[in-house]
């Protein structure tokens, strides 16, 4: 799909509820965990942004409300980390399309390593790095 002008807006590469579902599903918030519509509204509320309910950032996701704010994608870009741009110029929906992705066959080849190197382990090297991930998460307080 090519940019389009919507509501005085010019859209990117692909229609907002796309995009958005896009970010959602590949783009871990700044605050760290899942992207979820509950904890995109809360951190927005917890920023300083307006209230808007976890039911209305949905409905933007699932193409139901077709024209969001600006303001609203403004913060949603702000969760997500990347630039608000990303909504307007295709070159930036782009751009950051490919880093994602390029993230995550990076992150896919490190788990293919570490996953050799771990069923190469002997039991005593198991029980060592076993003890230090519990340690590490007990001092992080997870």
């Amino acid at each position: 799909m090519n940019a389009v002008v919507v509501g005085g807006w010019l859209w990117g590469v692909s229609g907002v509820s796309e995009l958005l579902d896009f970010l959602f599903k590949n783009v871990p918030p700044v605050a760290g965990g899942r992207a979820s519509a509950p904890a995109a509204a809360q951190w927005v509320r917890e920023h300083g942004g307006p209230n808007y309910s976890a039911g209305h950032l949905r409905n933007v996701r699932n193409g139901s409300t077709r024209s969001p704010s600006y303001e609203l994608l403004a913060w949603l870009s702000r969760y997500f980390g990347v630039p608000n741009e990303i909504w307007t110029d295709p070159d930036v929906e782009r751009a950051v399309r490919a880093d994602v992705i390029e993230l995550h066959h990076f992150t896919a080849g490190l788990r293919a390593d570490l996953t050799q190197q771990v069923a190469a382990m002997s039991s005593s090297q198991l029980e060592r790095l076993r003890a230090h991930l519990e340690a590490t998460l007990e001092q992080d307080g997870k």
